[in-house]
């Protein structure tokens, strides 16, 4: 009788033939989850991020500003004391910002979907993995936006951030939502317009300015916008595209992940009320993010049922830096 032989079949996974069966199969899912998180985010190059070793938290410190005086001819610059004094004391702070618990995104996959129809399963969840956590990650840092613009303290004692609200930089209009007209004294535009004056005012860099917008605010706008749009903006903007130029200097970002909602789950710091927002003014420095652990994903067999655990996870925490940079434009308070 002649010997069967075994079976070898084709193992997709392995690299030319060798090697662990789904060496090919994690790279693959980790490339799409790295590409998705990149697109996903409106805020990742909007804001200070930095990357850390070791540790719980990174300080960022807080130099305060110098002054200058007029020397009197023959007084001793470092002996002179009380009102007449020559030295200076200039102050120090800090900011800290903590690591946050692990943020995770996972799923599991069967293996009878895998081996039907491998690529077209993993595809699609490879993209919400990573969407899922950029979105967290966008949502939140935006929150913190409104957070910094309610704080009127200040990072150094004797700071003062004038706003047109009881506290921190505030914009209140009942006709901020509105596309009546282009009007600079009143609506949303009045809004940005106050924004960019109290910038100026506390000596926040023209560059790197935003203003955050819903899609809804953002199309008022462009509406509101049509008659200035390649007129009176140097060329920049189309209606033909949806593009909007600058107003007084802020770059429009269009974002669904403003928050327009009181939100009261989730970490405590991050939790606002934010109801009544149609847009976030700010400038990149107002804003950080430290990462423990970048990006990364994980895939685990589970013989118990028969199923992958796939897992896309960061370890970071983010904060507000500078609450004088940040500036929310809104309806009305919340109540």
């Amino acid at each position: 009788m002649a010997t069967v032989g075994i079976a070898a079949p084709s193992r997709i996974g392995q690299i030319e033939g060798a090697g662990t069966a789904t060496e090919l199969f994690l790279k693959v899912f980790s490339g799409e989850v790295l590409t998705t998180f990149q697109d996903r985010s409106v805020m990742l190059d909007k804001h200070m991020m930095r990357t850390i070793t070791s540790g719980k938290s990174a300080q960022f410190p807080v130099v305060g500003r110098a002054d200058s005086v007029y020397h009197t001819v023959g007084e001793n610059i470092i002996q002179n004391t009380g009102a007449d004094q020559y030295l200076q004391n200039i102050l120090h702070n800090e900011r800290v910002i903590t690591i946050d618990d692990k943020l995770i995104a996972p799923t599991m996959l069967s293996d009878v979907d895998e081996a039907m129809n491998h690529y077209d399963v993993r595809s699609p969840y490879a993209t919400e993995l990573g969407g899922a956590i950029a979105r967290t990650l966008d949502k939140q840092v935006l929150q913190l936006g409104l957070l910094g613009a309610a704080d009127s303290t200040g990072n150094l004692s004797g700071e003062t951030y004038p706003g047109t609200g009881t506290v921190g930089n505030y914009a209140n209009s009942s006709s901020a939502a509105t596309d009546a007209n282009f009007i600079l004294d009143s609506g949303m535009v009045g809004g940005i317009r106050t924004a960019a004056q109290t910038f100026d005012e506390l000596n926040i860099p023209k560059e790197d300015r935003y203003v955050f917008v819903q899609p809804a605010e953002y199309y008022k706008l462009l509406g509101a916008a049509k008659d200035f749009v390649n007129r009176d903006y140097a060329g920049q903007g189309s209606l033909a595209t949806g593009d909007f130029p600058r107003i007084f200097g802020f770059q429009v970002v269009e974002t669904i992940h403003l928050p327009n909602t009181n939100i009261s789950t989730g970490p405590t710091k991050y939790q606002i009320d934010a109801r009544n927002t149609t847009a976030l003014c700010l400038h990149k420095s107002a804003l950080g993010t430290v990462k423990l652990r970048d990006l990364a994903t994980e895939m685990d067999w589970k013989s118990e049922y028969q199923a992958w655990l796939m897992l896309a996870k960061v370890l970071c925490g983010s904060d507000y830096l500078r609450p004088e940079a940040c500036y929310h434009i809104r309806t009305a308070t919340p109540v």
